[in-house]
């Protein structure tokens, strides 16, 4: 099956998907719509042309296809908008039909007019669909009766006939008048391509209406609850356009965890998945464990509470009287449970205490007594969570369980700790399954050991699918060939590793840049509001020559006990370092020069790094330390052989955390 991207809005979740050439088929539909351009020497289908490019839109979950033709690029944008219109139907005089929706932009970049041909197939993404009807109103586009697309300029003509027959008639110019009656078709494998004029700079925008949410969806909270016949749009549609929609994400993903690590590849992952998985977290949810656990750890890690609702219900209906949360494939998702609910209890509201504090309480009584309920090793996931969720439990009033919730944590680490074989956790590339998940989790582990090998592997799973959207399986070409298009799983899997390279949550204190590759010297890089037990981590990594100086800050969240200030280490860039305070900066040792091509970030050319970055202007001092400030160079540095207190001119407080909203960095 090809990669797949979900498109939709924050209120309704995924609405429709679009694969590599922008065909768009609605979720609950059974058919898709695709383009074709009509350019002056033939018809040009993306599906089939080699000069076709995707890219992900700029700070929105869409994508934008550019396909070449004589003259230049025709460029298709798709993306998830709130829409309105007038309401169209009977006694509809005033009404205002406004939802969720799929917004299609073609616009013409070639320097000469070209013809645009909107086709409505009886297929799916997945294999065969259904059309018997379609009716051509004006602008209006209706199939099997219901409004399926509105353009924003009337139907020139129309080419109708069964699949696979309609580019024979536009090559031939068999077109007709959209005002003739289209035949049904019985047997449902009716295509019909509806065509418009595109001069030059024209734009065509098409509002792709959501089909009524399919059950399921209902059941995930996603989606309306209203009557199976929702109102339609009429013949004119109002809808934001990329700009205004990207303005909307960059709000609703403010607060959210981020990274700078240097790496347009591996830093476009995080906010690319965080927007898709808002979108698509509830899709084959519930099929299998792996999924739950990495798709919730995402967004609690994240600090994203609300896409955690209806997952954190779905997983509560699930549970069983002996607190386990086992999926349709039988695997254990109990640390998924903890996952959600940690930022949900954190929040305070009665609601979700409600709800969540008597089957979180069994959940964790369920692991501290064993560990996995499956009877599989203890899991790093499974004392992940328990260590999240402790705080959120003793912010909900619930101290017993809280300190149960730790207890179980330490415990499950120093398990693991005991089972893992001596010298297991290699620096060596694996590939013990073609399931990309599997093979996302294994690597992980890898990065939370510290081998710094298993960055440049990221890299190469990294440019897999797009920044927001990977399938479950690849072959050795990278060619997708599994069941999913979008494996939800697999894109909080890899969201994830991105996270795991700037912070892992260590029970005494966060450990910052644990894999440390020696392409990354001399590189500054960043991590901001990365959610752990201690609170939420941010800190930055400027360069003093040949030494890594780190200013931090962690902001503790709801439940977290502040009188004892969390120890802080970098294991991969000096192994000796410890720094202690919730706000604080330091001057690490040395860190040596590669001797080896280093990879210029950017990724267009090699360079030999065989000298220190030039020594920096001493920085000024006046003001709240910042990423970019570099500690004072009268500042006293840390040994680069053994543990020393901070700097003196450095700022930790062990006894007075900054608040929340309060912010050094």
């Amino acid at each position: 099956m090809l990669s797949t991207r979900p498109l939709g809005t924050v209120d309704a979740a995924g609405v429709a998907d679009v694969d590599p050439a922008g065909w768009v088929q609605p979720r609950g539909a059974t058919w898709s719509l695709d383009w074709w351009i009509g350019a002056e020497d033939r018809w040009h289908q993306p599906a089939r042309e080699v000069a076709v490019r995707q890219r992900a839109l700029d700070g929105a979950p869409g994508v934008e296809t550019a396909m070449r033709v004589p003259g230049g690029d025709v460029v298709q944008r798709a993306f998830g908008v709130r829409a309105s219109s007038s309401i169209t139907g009977d006694g509809a005089e005033g009404g205002v039909w406004d939802d969720s929706a799929v917004l299609v932009e073609v616009e013409n970049l070639s320097a000469v007019p070209v013809a645009l041909a909107l086709v409505v197939r009886p297929l799916t993404l997945s294999g065969a669909g259904r059309v018997s009807s379609v009716e051509i109103d004006g602008a209006v586009v209706r199939v099997d009766g219901r409004v399926a697309a509105v353009l924003s300029r009337p139907a020139a003509r129309v080419a109708h006939g069964p699949l696979g027959s309609v580019a024979a008639f536009l090559a031939q110019q068999a077109d007709a008048s959209p005002d003739e009656a289209i035949d049904d078709d019985p047997d449902g494998r009716l295509e019909v391509a509806v065509v418009v004029p595109l001069p030059h700079t024209a734009v065509v925008r098409i509002l792709v209406p959501r089909v009524a949410a399919p059950s399921r969806r209902r059941w995930f909270g996603f989606g309306s609850r209203g009557a199976s016949v929702a109102p339609e749009p009429g013949g004119t549609f109002t809808a934001p356009g990329p700009e205004a929609i990207a303005k909307g994400w960059a709000v609703h993903t403010r607060d959210a965890a981020r990274v700078d690590l240097g790496d347009p590849l591996l830093d476009g992952l995080v906010a690319a998945s965080q927007q898709s998985l808002v979108l698509g977290a509830g899709d084959r949810f519930l099929d299998r464990a792996e999924r739950a656990v990495q798709v919730t750890g995402l967004f609690a890690r994240s600090g994203m509470s609300e896409p955690l609702g209806p997952l954190a219900r779905a997983l509560v209906d699930v549970q069983r009287l002996n607190g386990a949360v086992r999926l349709s494939d039988d695997g254990d998702a109990t640390a998924a449970l903890l996952f959600a609910a940690a930022p949900l209890l954190a929040g305070g509201a009665e609601a979700w205490q409600e709800l969540l504090v008597g089957p979180v309480a069994k959940a964790v009584h369920l692991l501290g007594r064993g560990g996995s309920p499956t009877g599989a090793a203890p899991s790093a996931a499974g004392a992940a969570a328990l260590a999240m969720v402790a705080p959120s439990l003793r912010a909900a009033g619930q101290p017993e369980v809280a300190d149960d919730a730790a207890s179980a944590a330490r415990r499950l680490v120093e398990q693991i700790e005991r089972a893992a074989p001596a010298g297991a956790a290699t620096g060596t590339k694996h590939r013990h399954s073609d399931d990309l998940l599997d093979q996302l989790v294994a690597l992980r582990a890898r990065i939370a050991a510290g081998h710094a090998s298993a960055v440049a592997e990221l890299g190469e799973l990294a440019r897999l699918g797009d920044a927001g959207s990977v399938a479950d399986r690849y072959d050795v070409d990278g060619v997708p060939n599994g069941a999913l298009g979008h494996d939800p799983g697999a894109v909080a899997a890899r969201a994830s590793a991105v996270l795991d390279l700037a912070v892992r949550d260590d029970p005494a204190g966060p450990a910052l840049l644990v894999a440390w590759p020696q392409e990354w010297w001399g590189r500054p890089l960043e991590a901001h509001g990365v959610r752990t037990r201690h609170g939420s981590v941010s800190f930055g990594l400027r360069w003093h020559g040949k030494r890594p100086a780190i200013l931090w800050e962690i902001v503790p969240g709801p439940g977290v006990q502040v009188d004892a200030a969390p120890v802080l280490t970098a294991p991969g860039l000096d192994p000796t370092w410890r720094g202690e305070g919730w706000t604080g900066e330091a001057l690490l040792g040395e860190v040596t020069v590669p001797e080896t091509p280093v990879g210029d970030p950017a990724g267009s050319k090699l360079r030999i790094s065989r000298s220190a970055p030039a020594e920096p202007a001493a920085p000024s001092t006046s003001g709240s330390p910042s990423p970019a400030t570099q500690p004072s160079p009268t500042a006293t540095p840390q040994s680069p052989t053994a543990p020393s207190p901070q700097s003196p001119t450095a700022t930790p407080s062990p006894t007075a955390p900054p608040s929340e909203g309060q912010s050094f960095l």
